[in-house]
This record gives structure tokens, sequence and C-alpha cells, in this order.
């Protein structure tokens, strides 16, 4: 329907109905545009030869929009990359009136194309797909792609002298007339305009002698030696086809005898091949050093692994014999002794005492497979958006009684504007019970536990336990990260504690993508700080 209105809209302004029933039944395609440049009419076969380009004709469409959206429909796929290129002759063409040109469309048709100046003032273009016959370079083309691969540039010329298409090499040789090469460009304006942009006046007076020659050629002229503005020799060659369409060669000859040619181009290759066998030599050496100095650090690494394994097995060993020792021991003193011969508060401090022995080594293997499980995973599956405030009072009901056992004062503080942690109210949970079961075994009575919150650039949020404890020298800072290694004890301390909760609570931290530090100094007592990541950060 709207093809039908737009047309209608034609031929009211062509002013002549019986003239464009005509132009209807005519073979060729043909597109009518006003002075201003925008389009009026088109006839039925144009839609007919170029049927992908229906839906974009529409009256008043400018000459420039309709041309660029006709080659990006109607061009050959190698030739798309030039779209910008024909672009620029097309609209030069037809400011100009130039001459018929041909080109060739995406379906493989050769189409010649004939501007008109009418006497309204209007332009007439009219398309008409040439014959076989006609297209004699479809003929050739497989002998110009085999040409396309040698060393050379050629350009081929109809029987009517207009330029038809090139090879990349020639653009390549002469850089600065890549746009000349436009189908139906006169083969005189193309050898003048590569003489005048390209080559050094003193060498173009044999090529320019050869540009009004008449076609169809009836000779051919050549070898013609021609010098670039940039230093490079050309020879220049024609050949005739059978019809008498022109092929023009240019030869890079630059160095004059093919034979020096040859020699350095095998003095090249050989010594390309030199540098890369070096290249490679030397690529080898270095792997090889390389995958020596990983063998030295793989040997290093299990090395030191089969020392830390050693040492782990033997604090194991001990850690778990120190609680079970404890129950064997109670145990039997308490069925070796017939009923009643044992008081009964003796019966319930023993009791008592294998409890706790009991559940400090479920404490140390739940510790001990939980560090395994997160040195193998490395993450936490319940990470998300965790409240301060719920943290605190959660760990506060913890610790309270263990900080009144010990003596020692215990405080929360959080601001009520402190944002939610990227984090884990578990491991959280954990790693605060950790550090402040770890600060309260450490610090005597009458002392403080301070838990704090605060906010830290960003922005992030930084968690503080602070202890008024014994404090720790810089060599039990170093080792503080090694399981069983009980940094904060001396060999007078009576504290037990199996040196896994810090190990561990460093792992949870690790896997909320946060960090956690320490400063301490003897006496001085320690402060651990976690920083942690706030929703909405990436990193």
């Amino acid at each position: 329907m709207r093809e039908d209105l737009e047309r209608t809209g034609a031929l009211a302004a062509v002013e002549a109905p019986e003239l464009a029933e005509i132009l209807d039944s005519v073979p060729e395609a043909i597109c009518i545009y006003d002075s201003d440049d925008r389009i009026v009419f088109w006839n039925a076969n144009y839609v007919e030869m170029f049927p992908w380009h229906r839906d974009e004709m529409f009256v008043g469409r400018r000459y420039d929009e309709a041309l660029r959206v006709f080659f990006e429909r109607n061009l050959a796929p190698d030739e798309l990359p030039n779209l910008e290129r024909h672009l620029a002759a097309g609209l030069a063409r037809h400011r100009e009136l130039a001459e018929p040109f041909i080109f060739q469309t995406r379906n493989g048709k050769w189409v010649t194309v004939t501007p008109h100046r009418l006497k309204s003032g209007k332009y007439m273009k009219v398309w008409a797909e040439l014959t076989p016959s006609m297209v004699e370079v479809d003929e050739y083309r497989d002998l110009l792609d085999t040409i396309t691969a040698i060393h050379i540039g050629f350009c081929f010329f109809d029987t009517k002298g207009r330029f038809v298409f090139s090879n990349k090499r020639i653009s390549e040789q002469m850089p600065d007339t890549v746009h000349l090469y436009s189908p139906g460009r006169p083969f005189a304006d193309f050898i003048r305009s590569c003489a005048e942009i390209s080559l050094k006046p003193e060498t173009s007076s044999a090529l320019l002698d050869i540009a009004d020659r008449p076609f169809p050629a009836d000779k051919t002229f050549g070898p013609l030696a021609v010098e670039t503005k940039d230093g490079t020799h050309l020879e220049y060659e024609e050949c005739l086809t059978a019809s008498g369409a022109l092929i023009a060669v240019w030869t890079d000859v630059t160095d004059s005898r093919l034979s020096e040619m040859r020699l350095r181009a095998s003095e090249a290759k050989a010594q390309a091949a030199r540098a890369a066998t070096e290249r490679l030599n030397s690529e080898l050496e270095e792997r090889i050093q390389e995958r020596t100095r990983e063998l030295a650090r793989s040997l290093d690494i299990a090395e030191k692994s089969d020392a830390a394994k050693t040492r782990l097995l033997a604090n194991v060993s001990h850690e778990l014999r120190t609680p079970l020792n404890a129950i064997l021991g109670f145990s039997q003193m308490m069925s070796g002794q017939a009923p009643g011969r044992l008081p009964t508060e003796k019966y319930q401090e023993y009791s008592a005492d294998i409890l706790s022995s009991a559940e400090y080594l479920l404490e140390l293997i739940d510790n001990l497979l939980q560090m395994s499980a997160l040195e193998t995973k490395g993450v936490l599956e319940d990470i998300g958006p965790t409240s301060l405030q719920d943290l605190f009072d959660k760990t506060e009901t913890m610790l309270t009684a263990m900080a009144a056992k010990a003596g020692v004062a215990l405080s929360f503080h959080a601001p009520q504007n402190i944002p939610p942690v990227l984090g884990s109210m578990r491991g959280l949970t954990q790693v605060l019970l950790n550090l402040g079961s770890n600060a309260l075994r450490y610090t005597d009575p009458g002392g403080s536990l301070t838990i704090t919150a605060e906010t830290a650039p960003g922005p992030l949020v930084a968690i503080k336990v602070r202890d008024t404890g014994h404090g720790m020298s810089p060599d039990q800072l170093a080792n503080l990260g090694d399981p069983f290694s009980s940094s904060h004890a001396t060999r007078t301390d009576t504290k037990r504690g199996a040196g896994i909760g810090i190990p561990l609570s460093k792992l949870l931290i690790n896997a909320m993508r946060g960090k956690l530090t320490y400063e301490s100094a003897v006496g001085k007592g320690t402060t651990a700080t976690i920083t942690l990541r706030t929703p909405g950060q990436d990193g």
C-alpha cells in the first residue's frame, strides 16, 4: 500500500502519467531526482532489479542517503569494505554527470549506470543489466584472481577504456590514488590523475603520452619506467584480452635486477630462518630455565609442606593425647573404686574434667575439619549483607559469661548508622568468639575487652577487638597464623588452647574477601582488626 501511495505522489510530481506507464514498461531500472537531489519517481523495474532496496525507496529522500543505502544493499560482498570510497565516487559522478560506469551487484550481475539531466532541471539515472557477451571481465576473473596473489599491481579497463576493477597491490604501491579506483572512470583520467598525484614529474611524461589512446586498444605500451614521489620505482606494462579489453600491470622494480631481488629474498629467508632458530633456541632455553625454577620452587614448597605436615601431625597428636589421657585417667580412677569409696564431690569433679576434655576434643576436631574444608573450597556459601548490631548482640550473649568468669570487663559498640557488611553471620560469629575467647584467655582479672565497629575508606567497615592482656612480641606476631602456634603462650603459661582459632579465623575472613590484621606489644595488649566490604562493592 505504501509503495502505491508513494508512486502515486511520484507520478503527480512528474506531471506525465502516460510517461510513467511507458517507463514502467521498459526493461531498464529508472530513478528520477528533482533539482534538490530528492527522489521523485522510480519505475517498476527498479525494485525488480534491486528487490533488497524496495523498502528504502520513498519520495523526497535525499540522493546521498539513497546512494548509501543502495551501496550497502547492492555492492558485492568483497566490495563492502570499500563502501566509503564508492560513496564518494558516486556523489562526484552525480554532480559532474560523468560518463556511464559499470559495477557488479551482490548477486554477481554486472550493471551499467547512465546519468541524464532533464530539461526541467531534474536528473534521471538508468540502470541496465549487461548481457553475457558484454561482461567480458568475468571471463578473466579467475586469471586476475591468480595475478592478485603475485607481487604486482594491475587495473582492468573494458573495451571502451572504462575502469572496471583493480587488485589490492596497486593501492599499496600508490596509496594516495585509492579514490581513483571507481568503476567507469575513463582510462585517460585515471592515468593523468595517477601521474599528477603519485609520480615524480620527471618520470611521468612517457606515461602521460599514452593517456589519450583510442579504445578498443589496438596495441600495448611498456615497459615504461616511473618513480613514485616516495621513491618507489615501478614498471608499467600492458596486455590485451582477445576482445580488446586492457590490463595495466604495475611492477615494483626498485631493485633493478631480478637476480639481485631473488638473492636478497633468499638471503632474507635464510636470515629469517636463522633468526627464527635463534629465537626458538632462546625461547626454549628460557622455558627450560623457567621450568627448572618452577621445579625448584615446587620442590621447596613440597619440602616445606612435608615439614609442615610433620609438625601438624606432631601437634595434633599432642593436642589429642592430652584430653584423651585426662578422660582415660579419670575414668580409670572412677571405675577402679567400689561405689562409695570416693566422695561424691570427687565423682562430680572428675566427671566435670572428663566432660571438659571431651568438649575440648570435639571442638578441636570440628575446627580441624572446618580448616580443611576452607583450605579446599576457599569460599563460604552463605555470604550476604550482615547486620553488625545483630552480630554484636549474638556475640555479646555468648561472651558475657566467659568474661564474668575471667573477671574481665566486656563492652560492645557500633554506631546506629553503621552499614551492613558482606559476610557470613555464622562465620563472623565464630571469628568474634575465637578472637574474644582468645583475648579473655590472656587477659588478667581486672582487664578489659572492647569490641567496636567503625567505617573505613573504601567504603569498608573495620571491626576492632582490643584487649589489655599480655600482648605479643614481634616473633609471636609473625607466627600468629600458624596452626597450633599458640603465639600468646610462654613457657610458664597454663592457659589451654589448641592454637587453631586464629588460623581458622583468618581463613574465614579470607573466604569473605576481607582482611584480618593484628597490632600488639608485650604488656600492652592486642588489637585484632577485621576489615570487610559493604554491599555494592566489586572488590
